[in-house]
């Protein structure tokens, strides 16, 4: 059974990385990640591809 995580992220740069791979420990092999403007480093396409999040839906 898959099942997913959704996240809304605002200015979150450092955070991003930890919150994906806590999740994936818990065992969700799904993501769906919505950026609320961010007007930090926050890089959802950098951050899914240093995860190696597949699937996910940005």
């Amino acid at each position: 059974m898959k099942t997913a995580v959704c996240l809304v992220v605002k200015n979150e740069d450092t955070e991003i990385v930890y919150w994906i791979a806590w999740y994936k420990a818990l065992g969700f092999d799904s993501f769906i990640i919505y950026d609320d403007f961010s007007d930090d480093a926050t890089d959802i396409s950098r951050t899914a591809a240093a995860a190696k999040m597949i699937p996910c839906r940005l």
